[in-house]
């Protein structure tokens, strides 16, 4: 039994034996088959493809890729740091990933050894490649692709604050590169695509943003920008992408910069400055669309002339009148409509029939025929205390006339500071938008007319009457029309021991208006209030309350003095006669 023990150990001890030379084998073939004739570390298999990837080229890898319009084939130059992939296909498939252009403009490829790529163009580079790998390979395909494009350096120039040499990232367009040269000399930390960076190229209206000149290497691939389509327009021609070595050229503009202008029923009239290239078609792209009740049919175009200004009628409607060349300094107006209809509409909230939102006639409507569409009043409706909120007016993208700005006033105005805190504090209650309506009215009824916009509110009747301040019972009291002020505080238990009783006032519901009692009648809904004693004067009534008793124990202390000084004279003058 130990016999066949040991037999079988020894048997399975040489198997193992022959299976680990096996691979060691194996595996010294394998590097001697990874390595060509010239001596060159070949790549590890995968497969039937061997994959090779340069370690020191993925340390140039970033997350940003530019966009597939940033090649060109034809035009793009290789150098020093761009990373490159190149795919062989064939009875040898290779894939070489993260190839990295050295400083010496040489290029590492896998049977190939170092080859120098700086200067060429991607089809240029290809077909050096495809000869130096023929060298080792036959009967394959190749194709290079640029895997990470080197950063750019461009210049920037003109009359600007920073001006100068920048590094920037590959595939940066043109805005990005103009960037630091007129904001703080730095690249924006936000990113490009935030409010704050369109604003701050949109407000920079003292430089030529619309006529920015590129200069490269190649004079025949020069081009221009214009930021201002860009951002406005969304033009992505008009932002083109930088490549290493471009100078970009930027002026500053002035009072003698031509420009031009469109406006009228337009989503977004603005002046701008003026390109050679400039038409009809640019002005209405930058304008963002017409406004509703434009007339399209019969569009101005004033142009200032040797003898005056002139004026062509153009129809928008006419394709062909978008190809039409500008002038400098000329104006583009687009009419509304002499007959446009304007959308108008008012509300009611509360007590009403049928509240809601109603048609209307803008400055036509009264306030009655928007009742009778409403189908008048409910039976619980209080129609002393409703109130109209009027709509902020607008015409035309221009304010009321009627606005309040406080600021202006406090430029001429004597008024002392405490007065204009309480017209700010009277301006965010919207006091001059709130207009109080008795329903009972006829006559105000008919005289009031609406604006789009408009709401009016109803509230309901409680049949109650509010006591509120220094009462002994303050409170809600049911409405009683035969009853006074007098009768109505009886029944609240009287003022109570602060109550200024000479501050009375009843505060009129709906318009809050303080009326003295005897000024006017309750009515539901009104407010009866009491002030207390101001603590100045309550203060100043102890303080005199203080003194006055003081003032008494002085006396009193005086009168005890003369008394005992009496008594004493007194005993002394009868001490001696005796």
């Amino acid at each position: 039994m130990v016999q066949k023990s040991i037999t079988r150990f020894a048997t399975l001890l040489v198997g193992l034996t022959l299976l680990l030379s096996g691979t060691l084998s194996a595996q010294n073939n394998d590097e001697e088959d990874r390595r060509d004739r010239t001596g060159i570390q070949l790549p590890a298999t995968i497969g039937s493809t061997k994959l090779f990837v340069d370690e020191v080229g993925l340390q140039f890898l970033t997350d940003m890729v530019p966009g597939s319009g940033f090649f060109d084939p034809d035009t793009y130059i290789i150098g020093p740091q761009d990373v490159l992939t190149v795919d062989v296909k064939g009875p040898v498939s290779v894939n070489a990933r993260a190839l990295v252009v050295n400083p010496n403009g040489y290029l590492f490829m896998p049977y190939a050894g170092n080859i120098e790529l700086a200067g060429l163009t991607i089809a240029d580079a290809t077909t050096k490649i495809n000869e130096a790998l023929r060298k080792e390979l036959r009967d394959f395909e190749l194709s290079l692709s640029v895997q990470m494009p080197r950063p750019v350096e461009v210049q920037i120039v003109g009359d600007v604050p920073f001006p100068g040499k920048y590094k920037l990232p590959a595939g940066a367009r043109l805005d990005l590169a103009i960037f630091p040269a007129i904001t703080e000399g730095e690249l924006p930390s936000e990113g490009r695509n935030t409010p704050r960076y369109r604003s701050q190229f949109l407000t920079a209206t003292n430089y030529s943003l619309r006529n920015i000149s590129i200069e490269r290497e190649n004079p025949d691939l020069s081009t221009d920008g214009d930021l201002i389509s860009y951002f406005s327009a969304g033009v992505q021609a008009a932002n083109p992408y930088v490549y290493d070595g471009d100078i970009i050229h930027i002026r500053q503009v002035n009072e003698h910069s031509p420009r031009i202008s469109v406006s009228g029923a337009v989503q977004n009239a603005q002046e701008i400055e003026y390109r050679e290239d400039d038409s009809v078609g640019t002005l209405l792209r930058l304008s963002g669309g017409f406004r509703d009740g434009a007339d399209r049919s019969v569009a101005k175009l004033y142009r200032r002339g040797q003898y005056g200004v002139t004026v062509q009628e153009v129809s928008l409607d006419d394709p062909e009148t978008s190809d039409i060349m500008l002038e400098p300094d000329d104006r583009l107006i687009i009419p509304y409509l002499k007959d446009a209809t304007r959308s108008a509409s008012a509300w009611i909230y509360g007590e009403a029939i049928n509240p809601g939102n109603y048609p209307i006639d803008n400055d036509e409507t009264t306030l009655k025929e928007l009742l009778d569409l409403a189908g008048g009043l409910t039976n619980a409706a209080l129609p002393n205390a409703a109130w109209l909120l009027r709509s902020v007016p607008t015409d035309r993208q221009v304010p009321a006339a009627t606005g309040v700005d406080t600021r202006q006033l406090m430029r001429t105005s004597n008024q002392i500071q405490q007065g204009f805190e309480y017209l700010e504090m009277e301006q965010q209650l919207g006091s001059e938008r709130r207009m109080y309506i008795n329903l009972k009215d006829e006559r105000e009824l008919e005289q009031i007319r609406l604006n789009d916009g408009d709401r009016l509110y109803i509230p309901r009747d409680y049949q109650n009457v509010v006591l509120y301040g220094q009462f002994n019972n303050p409170g809600n009291y049911q409405f009683d029309p035969g009853m006074s002020v007098s009768q109505y505080i009886e029944k609240a238990g009287g003022f109570s021991l602060i109550a200024d009783t000479e501050r009375l006032y009843v505060i009129k519901a709906g318009s809050r208006a303080w009326k003295n009692p005897e000024d006017t009648t309750i009515e539901s809904g009104d407010m009866i209030f009491v002030d207390r004693v101001p603590f100045d004067e309550l203060n100043a009534m102890r303080n005199y309350d203080l003194q006055l008793r003081n003032l008494r124990r002085s006396n009193l202390q005086l009168i005890l003095t003369t008394v005992s000084t009496i008594t004493a004279v007194i005993t002394t003058y009868v001490a001696i006669t005796r």
